[in-house]
């Protein structure tokens, strides 16, 4: 009965710290932006955001495929009514609040025979200073850190079961929460995955009779339930170099006293400082002198005693990691960094203190065990007292989020009334364009599959870094200036027209829901940066401002700009003005474009407004996807597919190469002249098809499985029962 009430009261502790959470309103903070319904909707459809991604800049391959479960199933609540709101407290709050406090008890359950002791450590586990910032910041990463204890303690099942069908469930039950924790967050499984191995090692599992077993069903659950983008990331290996190529960042806030008292640089108390290094209180230094007097007590469970010194060096090794390269030894996290497969994905090393909160939430407990035990009378009071105070430390973390003072994630959001006017003013226009913001874009900006956004720092940092040129790039000249110099070069009318942004925006100066980003785009030494940035745009002769009925949103138009897909008979420039032509094309999905050429009788050029990526190919005649991977020549030459000078994608067609080599794919008119459609498709959406189908196969099987032997197991206890009686 106690185990019960210990896991009553940490569902109410989490409950209570985090009902804001269960409001159902509008929260927007950090890495978590909001989606308006029209745009959720979208997410229903299988490729999205899953191979190409069109909604952002000028559509590139997705760094994060992983995520495309959670989009989908963003969708589908869409489908289902529920929008925003709803779909990210079932997707994103009651996983971080329920999975931490929970999980982190069975595990704990799983190390200790005391009920107490686990409670202890879910406190612990939960209450942390790194995992509420992580909350306000990055809640994909609090996901992947609630979900490591539910893995631990599938571990540690593991390696207690002897019997082989048992074995094989618990093998099976693993293998599905480690592939979750991959798509939860791939950087916190890297980190448990090395944990797990020594675990296991330390545990004798590969002594096990059945471990091979074990092994092979484990590997099997985990590849097959991540095809749909393993085969993804093998393919498209451009999105990983952009993140693994990304250098060191944030050592001045990962400070070796930081990771020993767990304490996380930007905590304030009340509302987090992004940026900031903060000083540690005292009391935060009873738990770290708990966790290293663990080591000073014998201890005869011999099961007990490896997992306290295998936790014990687990948190040692987090300390160390996560000051990275700070002294002492700063040498080894660079040389890690640069040497170690996958430990580029650390440029910034708070994901370590996963390990220092692991073991704190084993070590404390335990050693406040054996203060207990070890003394009598008004000392064994001292203990309590000890305990209240170490409890107390943790849970009082949790008052400005109770309080509001947190604000970021914790505290309900407003849209304000432009961006809603502007979202319907878009939503009435049939036709594709895309919206550039400067400089940035807000949080609140609408954006869809054909209705495209694009933040001018991003764009000028990436895709037209070479139009801004090194000169503007150096040190003299303000941030605030190098933003609006694409707007004043002498080609910019048409690299605009081009990349079909129909619509430049400044947004607002949003401080009431923490979107005031004027800060850092020259707002820290000018508080009217905005109004420079307008009359800035009011000089450039080929926008002009347009009201759509807002009160502060400022709205220009640029009346030439071209359509998504569009012909021209020469080669397309940004240098001069090249007529073209309309052409019917079809959106099937972002992957996967029609495009009909009527009265084809000589060469001309299909002109893409997406990003150039070399495996966007073009298909005369029939298509299907699955002929991508079995049949050779299948598209049309590579040679006749470059990257223009405005950076985007261009297909030059040969009516007469057609006719020779696809004698099937077009209809000859009596005039010569052909009628020929063309699918414009991105090459690596087949492997994801492929990967979608053996993830759902594997999934079916998987769950199959589980429930016959849940409920044959219950028959069978039934049975029993019924002998004894």
């Amino acid at each position: 009965m106690n185990k019960y009430i210990y896991i009553l009261l940490l569902i109410l502790v989490g409950f209570f710290t985090h009902f804001s959470w269960f409001t159902f309103s509008t929260f927007s903070s950090g890495d978590t932006w909001y989606w308006f319904p029209e745009t959720v909707n979208e997410f229903y459809s299988v490729a999205n955001q899953i191979t190409w991604s069109t909604y952002l800049g000028f559509g590139g391959v997705v760094a994060e495929p992983y995520l495309f479960l959670f989009s989908f199933l963003r969708g589908l609540f869409a489908r289902l009514g529920f929008f925003h709101d709803v779909s990210i407290v079932f997707l994103h709050f009651i996983p971080i609040v329920f999975f931490s406090v929970f999980g982190a008890y069975l595990f704990l359950s799983e190390i200790f025979k005391s009920k107490f002791q686990p409670f202890v450590g879910a406190i612990i586990y939960s209450t942390n200073t790194y995992f509420l910032v992580l909350q306000s910041e990055h809640l994909a990463l609090a996901r992947g850190y609630a979900l490591a204890p539910l893995l631990l303690y599938a571990a540690c099942k593991i390696l207690k079961v002897h019997d082989r069908k048992t074995s094989i469930f618990y093998s099976l039950c693993f293998g599905v929460l480690l592939s979750f924790q991959i798509i939860f967050e791939p950087r916190i499984f890297y980190i448990l995955f090395f944990v797990l191995l020594l675990l296991f090692l330390f545990g004798g599992f590969f002594k096990k009779k059945d471990f091979l077993i074990s092994s092979i069903i484990i590997s099997v659950v985990v590849l097959g339930l991540n095809s749909y983008w393993f085969f993804n990331i093998l393919v498209t290996k451009s999105a990983i170099k952009d993140l693994v190529a990304r250098p060191l960042f944030g050592a001045q806030y990962k400070l070796l006293l930081n990771s020993f008292s767990l304490f996380r640089a930007t905590w304030t108390g009340s509302a987090p400082v992004p940026f900031s290094n903060y000083p540690i209180p005292f009391y935060f230094w009873v738990t770290p002198i708990l966790v290293f007097s663990s080591f000073l007590f014998k201890e005869k469970d011999k099961l007990l005693y490896k997992h306290i010194i295998f936790w014990g060096l687990a948190g040692l090794l987090g300390i160390f990691l996560a000051k990275q390269e700070n002294e002492p030894f700063s040498v080894i996290y660079v040389w890690l960094f640069n040497n170690f497969p996958g430990f580029s994905f650390f440029r910034d090393s708070s994901k370590f203190y996963i390990l220092i909160a692991l073991s704190y939430s084993v070590l404390v407990p335990y050693s406040l065990s054996k203060l207990y035990s070890y003394f009598n009378g008004k000392l064994r009071s001292l203990v309590l007292v000890i305990m209240c105070v170490v409890l107390g430390v943790f849970l009082w973390n949790t008052k400005p989020l109770i309080t509001g003072e947190f604000r970021s994630m914790f505290i309900q959001r407003f849209i304000p009334d432009d961006y809603l006017i502007f979202k319907n003013y878009i939503l009435k226009q049939p036709e594709y364009f895309r919206t550039m913001w400067t400089p940035v874009d807000s949080r609140w900006s609408m954006y869809l599959n054909a209705k495209p956004k694009v933040g001018t720092v991003n764009i000028i940092e990436n895709d037209w870094k070479d139009f801004i040129g090194y000169i503007e790039y150096n040190k003299n000249i303000s941030m605030p200036k190098k933003i609006i110099s694409i707007y004043s070069k002498s080609f910019s009318d048409q690299l605009f027209d081009n990349s079909s942004i129909k619509y430049v925006i400044v947004p607002l100066q949003d401080i009431a829901n923490d979107d005031d980003f004027y800060i850092y785009y020259g707002g820290k030494n000018d508080p009217n940066i905005r109004k420079w940035y307008i009359a800035e745009l009011d000089k450039i002769s080929w926008l002009k401002k347009i009201d759509i009925g807002t009160q502060e949103l400022v709205v220009y138009e640029n009346e030439n700009f071209r359509p998504h897909v569009y012909l021209t008979k020469t080669e397309e420039t940004i240098h001069k003005k090249v007529s073209y032509e309309v052409t019917d094309f079809i959106q099937k999905n972002p992957t996967e474009y029609k495009v009909n050429l009527n009265n084809l009788n000589q060469s001309l050029y299909i002109n893409f407004s997406e990003s150039f990526h070399p495996d966007w190919k073009l298909r005369a005649g029939n298509f299907n996807w699955f002929d991508v991977l079995t049949q050779k020549n299948y598209f049309l030459l590579d040679e006749n597919h470059y990257k223009n000078d405005a950076n985007l994608n261009s297909f030059k067609i040969d009516p007469e190469f057609i006719k020779q080599n696809y004698p099937n794919s077009y209809k000859q008119n009596p005039d010569g002249s052909i009628d020929v459609e063309l699918t414009m498709y991105f090459k690596p959406q087949s492997y994801f098809y492929l990967g979608l189908i053996i993830s759902i196969t594997t999934l079916v099987c998987c769950v199959s499985y589980l429930v016959w032997f849940f409920l044959k197991s219950k028959i069978f206890f039934r049975k029993e029962k019924n002998i004894i009686k």
